[in-house]
């Protein structure tokens, strides 16, 4: 079943879901002004903290392409100068940000514009140039959460599997408490807390996900249900007092929920009642994990005692709404009084806050991370150093516009050494239409490597490889290891090793990513953990997800139908190398060395193979050949053009590290 949305834009038409009506009913109802989109944060009709500032952007979007759809003669007083587009669109942005003060989110997306604008006019820009950027800016807010979600919920995922797996009696699956709604409902798709609990469930590691109802608004039983119900997640809804219950009788891995706010130690703004399990969660032990994208901290305040905290109205406590039961066929829906008429004395946050000496870990995008040893509170600054508009990364063009790298050096390391990162990508002939899109993945990449050490201090906090992988049935596929170069290597996975329905022989997994397929040369070799190795391995999972850079699909063939190496990856530090596909010689060392190795056509896709024969083909057509390739990415023939992606990294402990994928 597919997953539920918050937002939906089409032919130009905003809508929201009215979130009031889950589960009961499904209405979209139309965001045609910034005006409307206020109302509908304010109201909530719309909530989440990624999910108000995605429809806030997306609003204000809106209203500057309408304004620009006219023609310049007709163009509207506020795009007529600089100081006009100025004083308008900064009161659109303090009106929305008036919505919901407490979701930093929104005041991220507001100021993220803010700032869109005022280089803008400090750079001496006209005003249809600005508002244009400020278009493609307010889209971006809105576009780059689903890839931010599926990163964070991977990253915590994985860092409470390596977690429970430590322990003397480690569980084949997890059991996860959660609080109020932070799933495709609350976000643009996926999920913080709730994404993390969907990857736990694809891969095999769910037992089962508990939630609480969430009372007055009852977004877990209305909202968190219907999204567990609708991915078919075997899961169980509590009372928010039933949570203490829940820790004595049963066996909870860990709780983890979403963030509104987060100060600059740590301390955690989010639903009524995140601290109540928090208070619970300590007493028994149980680790206490937040996930919110890395917008969320606020560095402007020290601790949870400067959050402002959201008062919802009195009456807001005294209602509960759904449908009649039994319903006897009445649709509609009905709001109930349950408390007696004229009651006074109502105390009603939207929020509070956990003090971080409660919170195990922290994820974002970037990674995990935890407090230092003895230490009651988080330093989250150097994790916000990390974000895509900062100074230290920079754009390359070597040799041509085609072959874009990027390149990222962080000096956030306590020892002040400084880490350095490059990435690069292929672009082949997708460079001249896609390069600002080519350009975010790489500074994409090199965020996601940069930030993959930020929690070096404790190799626990490294997501650990799964034993299996997901193929596009979304079957699990267990694979063998294939050839390598380091005997030092215990485990590999393959993911583009598998092959789709080839026809060859009849074999039927399905094909994927290759993502960095060799990492476990370095990682299973007792020498501890391996920064350099790391920070390569996660730039170039981002480049190959990246639909842009075309790289990890499949494995190449020769014009002579010989394998090619997929994926590879090395570390200086201890001369380990790995690498999934076929490497002149592998094959000889493999041997000599007693190394298991699978043959080279259980590494093709059956996509690839047909991709060969068809080029293959055409290249032997005298009349043919590479010059009438039509130059559109969109093309089918220019999809079947594979690139590589790579990244090389330089750690002041480990020295140099580098892979590659294509």
């Amino acid at each position: 079943m597919a997953p539920l949305i918050s937002i939906r834009t089409s032919n130009g038409k905003l809508e929201i879901v009215n979130q009031l009506l889950l589960p009961h009913t499904t209405e979209f109802i139309e965001i045609d002004s910034v005006e409307d989109a206020h109302d509908a944060i304010k109201t909530m009709k719309i909530r989440g903290a990624p999910a108000i500032a995605s429809l806030a952007a997306l609003s204000l979007s809106q209203h500057i392409k309408r304004g620009l759809a006219v023609s310049l003669s007709d163009s509207p007083e506020w795009l007529q100068s600089q100081e006009a587009l100025k004083k308008h669109i900064d009161g659109i942005l303090a009106f929305l940000y008036t919505a919901r003060p407490t979701a930093v989110n929104l005041g991220a997306a507001t100021r993220r514009l803010q700032k869109t604008l005022d280089s803008g006019i400090a750079a001496g820009k006209g005003p249809h140039v600005i508002a244009e950027e400020l278009v493609a800016e307010a889209n971006a807010v809105a576009d780059e959460d689903v890839g931010r979600n599926m990163e964070m919920a991977k990253w915590a995922g994985e860092w409470l599997w390596k977690r429970v797996q430590g322990y003397t009696s480690a569980p084949s699956s997890v059991n996860v408490l959660t609080v109020c709604n932070t799933g495709s409902l609350a976000t643009s798709g996926y999920g913080t807390a709730l994404g993390m609990i969907t990857y736990l469930h694809e891969t095999g590691k769910l037992q089962k996900a508990y939630y609480t109802q969430t009372a007055p608004y009852h977004q877990g039983s209305r909202l968190t249900a219907l999204e567990l119900q609708t991915l078919q997640i075997p899961s169980v809804m509590i009372c928010d007092t039933m949570v203490g219950s829940l820790f004595q009788h049963h066996d909870i891995h860990a709780v983890v929920v979403g963030a509104d706010r987060i100060a600059k130690n740590g301390d955690t703004a989010n639903k009524i009642g995140t601290y109540n399990a928090a208070v619970l969660a300590a007493r028994h032990k149980v680790p206490f994990i937040v996930v919110a994208p890395i917008s969320t901290v606020d560095l402007d305040i020290e601790n949870g005692t400067q959050i402002p905290i959201e008062q919802r109205p009195a009456l807001e406590a005294c209602l509960v709404r759904g449908v009649p039961y039994p319903n006897n066929g009445q649709a509609d829906q009905v709001q109930i009084m349950i408390t007696p008429a004229g009651l006074e004395g109502i105390y009603n946050p939207s929020f509070d806050v956990t003090p971080a000496e409660l919170i195990t870990a922290i994820v974002t995008e970037k990674g995990v991370a935890v407090k230092a040893e003895g230490a009651s509170t988080f330093d989250l600054s150097a994790i916000v150093k990390l974000l895509p508009n900062q100074s230290h990364i920079n754009d390359e063009y070597c040799g041509s516009s085609l072959t874009i790298t990027t390149i990222a050096a962080s000096q956030f390391m306590s020892s002040n050494s400084v880490a350095y990162l490059a990435v690069h990508g292929g672009a082949g002939l997708h460079g001249t239409s896609h390069e600002k899109e080519i350009k975010k993945a790489l500074r994409r990449a090199c965020i996601a490597g940069l930030g993959s050490i930020i929690q070096s201090r404790d190799d626990a906090q490294r997501p650990s490889p799964s034993p299996n992988i997901r193929m596009d049935s979304n079957e699990p596929v267990q694979t063998s290891p294939p050839a390598t170069t380091s005997t030092k290597a215990n485990w590999t996975r393959t993911r583009s090793g598998a092959r789709a329905n080839d026809e060859r022989d009849g074999g039927n997994a399905g094909s994927s990513n290759s993502s960095t397929d060799a990492r476990g040369v370095a990682a299973g070799d007792g020498n501890g953990y391996l920064h350099g190795v790391t920070m390569v391995e996660h730039a170039i999972v981002v480049l190959e997800n990246d639909e842009h850079l075309n790289a990890g699909y499949g494995s190449n063939l020769t014009f002579d139908g010989v394998v090619e190496c997929d994926a590879s990856i090395m570390s200086a530090r201890d001369d380990n190398y790995g690498s999934v596909g076929a490497v002149s010689g592998a094959r000889e060392f493999a041997e000599a060395n007693s190394i298991v190795t699978v043959p080279p056509e259980q590494l093709i896709a059956s996509e690839a193979y047909t991709q060969w024969k068809k080029w293959k083909k055409r290249l032997e057509t005298p009349e043919k050949g590479l010059s009438d390739i039509p130059n559109d990415p969109e093309s089918e023939n220019m999809r079947d053009i594979q690139d590589t992606v790579g990244a090389v990294s330089l750690h002041p402990a480990d020295g140099f590290a580098a892979g590659v994928s294509r």
